[in-house]
């Protein structure tokens, strides 16, 4: 079957990079491309070579994660790689992140959260809004979007995929991370990551809302934006 062919590629590779050239490398990187995503038995196999070789770092790069790459590329940047002019100035596009989609149409049929209630939040999150400066409407959709944050982690758990969850949030966080080397102030990034999600077309209120509650969770989970340091202490408004 193809899974069986792909697990014995993925052993057979690793079984001959290790004898032939263990020393030449300390990451062992194995690249499929499977749209369905990483099949959980070649999950077992990792697992195991991980085991089997602690000392190895072990990574898998599938069409996920290569596309997170993709989007982190400017379009010089990104006409190099694929060796070709793109003409995409006057297009705009209904999706972002792919493997988004399921969730954030499940999502969409949400009802609204009453209002928020502030003592309700934790207070590492309300703190985390301080201290990364969430312009007032920013913030205000990001704590709508904590009343109902656990629904994402609820459907990620009828999933039974927690890999697919893993490069996910790999996903965020490395997109995050590209914004924030663009020194974009909080509100940009904000936007950018709305973009990440659901694309450069206006959305509907309700997907709106649904992307409010994912980056909610992200922000929770600290794979987007920063924690305060165990120090930091609320700025007061005036001054002497």
């Amino acid at each position: 079957t193809r899974v069986a062919d792909v697990r014995h590629k993925f052993r057979e590779d690793l079984a001959s990079a290790v004898k032939h050239r263990r020393q030449e490398f300390d990451t062992f990187v194995f690249v499929y491309n499977d749209r369905s995503g990483l099949n959980p038995d070649l999950s077992s196999d990792l697992a195991q070579a991980r085991q089997d070789h602690p000392g190895l770092s072990l990574e898998l790069l599938g069409q996920p994660r290569l596309w997170n790459e993709c989007l982190q590329l400017d379009r010089c940047e990104l006409e190099e790689l694929l060796g070709c002019s793109l003409e995409v100035d006057e297009l705009e596009f209904r999706v972002g992140l792919a493997d988004i989609v399921p969730l954030l149409r499940e999502l969409e049929k949400t009802p609204p959260a009453g209002p928020v209630d502030m003592a309700t939040l934790p207070e590492p999150s309300y703190n985390k809004l301080d201290f990364n400066e969430l312009p007032p409407h920013e913030r205000l959709a990001l704590l709508q979007g904590m009343r109902q944050s656990f629904l994402v982690e609820q459907y990620f758990e009828r999933q039974r995929n927690i890999l697919e969850q893993d490069q996910i949030a790999d996903g965020f966080h490395r997109y995050y991370q590209g914004l924030r080397q663009r020194e974009l102030d909080a509100g940009e990034i904000i936007w950018e990551l709305n973009g990440y999600i659901y694309g450069t077309v206006r959305p509907r209120q309700a997907t709106q809302y649904a992307a409010d509650i994912i980056l909610a969770h992200f922000f929770e989970r600290c794979h987007i934006f920063e924690n305060p340091p165990p120090d930091w202490i609320q700025p007061t408004d005036g001054g002497a």
